[in-house]
């Protein structure tokens, strides 16, 4: 017995197979979209971690050989303001305004 495919059954089997293979590159992408959100998760958990770490620090920075002083927190919070006596008893505002933008 000779078995002849009509176009019909040609068309069914190529539609066939292209289905096989575009929900196997359709489940291939969800995977792969998987993982990336999985990756942004993970990332984002990592940045929290790093902000909260960051907030607990401290730094301080003078100016003016120590005449201004500020301490700020890692949430760029200003904790505080030290100015030197001797600034203020100049009279010198604009001086002291240097100072507290450097």
């Amino acid at each position: 017995m000779v078995y002849v495919a009509t176009s019909s059954h040609f068309q069914e089997v190529v539609i066939f197979r292209a289905r096989a293979y575009f929900k196997g590159a359709v489940m291939s992408n969800k995977k792969m979209f998987g993982d990336i959100m999985k990756q942004a998760q993970a990332i984002q958990e990592r940045m929290a971690k790093l902000q909260e770490e960051a907030a607990k620090k401290e730094v301080e920075a003078s100016a003016g050989g120590g005449m201004v002083t500020v301490k700020m927190n890692g949430r760029q919070e200003l904790l505080s303001v030290k100015i030197d006596p001797e600034v203020v008893k100049s009279g010198d505002i604009e001086m002291l305004q240097d100072l507290l933008v450097a």
